[in-house]
């Protein structure tokens, strides 16, 4: 983070928690630096200390909300009145996510703590008088502890706005098993990254749509004009979902969209969670087969720049081909009306303090 963001990010905080003393500025820094990588615990320790705290946070305990801290990070509250042991062990598995993500540096800690010093007088002097290596965990003062009574986890801000959803997804589990759901949504809303977590979580197998291309040569003329022109839904339908359905080891063939020909079939074995990820996932063709249906949408503008920032000169195809067929699709077709969790990921990827809560 730039020392622009990190004076942003103290004020912020100092405005919501005027009490907070030099030592909470340090801790606030720290966490935004190094996450949760200090926690060693196995999932079922981090699970039992989790759940051994959620049940006891008072009434009057802070954050109500998850707020950002920097670094892609967020406090995570254990909100009071809202324990439940899937949501503990949930909580457990994204710190450890979160972890991986993490790489921490004590030089880097210090160069912008004192950066930071040089327009904050206590902060400067806390660290004059503090033995301190930078690398060890900072405790929240006495007295933030004694009005603000912090209960809470660190997590990818991502991770805290999916939670809901992620804990939907455990629940729905428990009750049937194959579970088979669908996430489709705009472009660059994090369908794929949405996806790839829940492989990380739960071990699931996953199908992207993109993998069911139709050759150019079986497209229609008009292909552009046409909700899933370029797909192949029967084959998707055939080779992957009625296999899910039946519990059965799914032979996908990946369609090479260079040599415009199938790979070799790989064989992929029966889970309790199957996920058929991408644009199209959610089409009247496919929509029914689903347990679960998942619809993530985000502002335009914050569209077209992780569209920018994640395909480069290629997003020219994508402003011209790609979204106003998607658009189409979703006018023609209408996904929403087979009533998906619908997630808007606008703000979980930013870095504004102006409103702390993702």
């Amino acid at each position: 983070m730039s020392a622009e963001n990190d004076q942003a990010l103290l004020l912020a905080h100092r405005a919501r928690y005027p009490l907070m003393e030099a030592q909470d500025c340090v801790k606030l820094l720290y966490q935004s630096e190094f996450g949760p990588t200090h926690l060693g615990e196995t999932i079922e320790m981090l699970t039992d200390g989790i759940a051994e705290e959620w049940k006891a946070v008072p009434e009057t305990a802070l954050p109500l909300k998850p707020e950002r801290i920097g670094g892609g990070l967020c406090r995570f509250p254990l909100r009071p009145g809202v324990f439940c042991q899937e949501a503990a062990r949930l909580l457990a598995g994204l710190m450890q996510q979160t972890a991986l993500h993490c790489g921490g540096k004590p030089a880097r800690l210090r160069q912008r703590l004192e950066q930071l010093s040089a327009v904050q007088p206590d902060l400067r002097r806390w660290l004059s008088e503090t033995a301190w290596d930078y690398a060890s965990p900072v405790r929240h003062s006495a007295r933030f502890r004694a009005a603000y009574q912090p209960h809470y986890r660190l997590l990818r801000q991502e991770y805290a706005g999916y939670f809901p959803l992620l804990l939907s997804i455990v629940q729905e589990m428990q009750k049937k098993r194959p579970l088979i759901i669908a996430i489709d949504g705009c472009c660059g809303s994090g369908k794929t990254q949405l996806a790839a977590l829940l492989q990380k979580l739960f071990s699931c197998r996953v199908f992207h749509t993109d993998h069911y291309y139709l050759p150019l040569l079986r497209r229609a003329a008009d292909w552009q004009q046409k909700p899933a022109g370029n797909m192949d839904l029967q084959r998707l339908w055939t080779e992957v979902i009625q296999p899910a359905q039946r519990r059965e080891t799914v032979y996908q063939r990946i369609f090479d969209c260079a040599a415009q020909h199938l790979a070799h079939p790989q064989a992929v074995a029966p889970s309790p969670l199957t996920v058929v990820e991408g644009s199209y996932s959610l089409h009247p063709r496919l929509a029914d087969a689903y347990d679960m249906r998942i619809f993530l949408t985000c502002a335009e503008k914050e569209q077209k720049t992780r569209l920018q920032a994640r395909e480069g000169t290629r997003y020219e195809m994508f402003e011209r081909v790609w979204i106003p067929m998607e658009k189409r699709y979703h006018a023609k077709c209408d996904p929403l009306s087979y009533h998906p969790m619908v997630i808007d990921t606008s703000s979980f990827f930013g870095e504004s303090f102006d409103s702390l809560s993702i």
